[in-house]
């Protein structure tokens, strides 16, 4: 505790700060990152209880203007050291707060750089505002049922946030086709006259290109495809 001729007396316990300034209390607190709740799966829903949206899944804008969760509208939240997260989308990419704060909040990221970390900042009552590099906080414009930008200076209830528990934040991967393994080749002849019937067999799926030769014994290379 330290206290500066009655202006200031700042107590610090855990990550929540108390000021008491000419008698007036507030409070800041922070969640501790490794092992929080919010971590995961997670919807945002706004004041008007909208919720925000990657367009096409990510690789576009951010909105805030759906009314129902779809796999558009989730969002995986990501410790990624410090204190901060990021918000990777069904498509695989990242929020952005362009120009770290300021501006627009953009999905079109493919990797997680300064102006992709937010700080989460709990304002009570279940609410949380996300915070950028520079300082700003996310906002969704009119409390939700339009844009996303990463402009405001303040906390305001356009800039309060739910986060609400979901599942399946990333697009299914497609099944790989197996390879095909190398061919068998069996019932040939004892000679290298004449003609007769082989079998060759694989697993696996061959594409357009798949082919085999036989080489009989004068070195000569008789091919077949599929």
């Amino acid at each position: 505790m330290s206290y500066i001729k009655n202006k200031y007396k700042f107590v610090i316990v855990s990550s929540v700060v108390f000021a008491v300034i000419a008698g007036f209390v507030f409070s800041v607190d922070t969640y501790p990152v490794q092992g929080a709740s919010y971590l995961g799966c997670k919807a945002i829903k706004t004041l008007t209880g909208h919720y925000a949206v990657a367009e096409g899944g990510g690789g576009g804008a951010m909105n805030a203007n759906i009314t129902a969760i779809s796999d558009w509208g989730k969002f995986e939240i990501m410790d990624v050291g410090n204190g901060e997260i990021a918000f990777k989308t069904f498509a695989g990419y990242y929020a952005v707060a362009e120009g770290g704060g300021g501006g627009d909040l953009n999905a079109n990221r493919t990797a997680v750089g300064g102006w992709e970390k937010f700080r989460i900042i709990d304002v009570g009552g279940g609410k949380v505002a996300f915070q950028t590099l520079t300082g700003h906080y996310a906002v969704a414009e009119g409390g939700g049922g339009g844009a996303m930008n990463a402009n405001r200076t303040a906390i305001g209830g356009w800039e309060q946030f739910e986060l609400v528990d979901t599942s399946g934040c990333s697009a299914p991967k497609p099944t790989a086709t197996p390879a095909p393994s190398q061919p068998t080749v069996s019932n040939l002849p004892t000679c290298s006259t004449g003609s007769y019937n082989a079998t060759i067999s694989w697993t696996g799926t061959p594409n357009s290109s798949f082919g085999f030769y036989v080489d009989i014994d004068d070195g000569d290379q008789n091919f077949g495809t599929f």
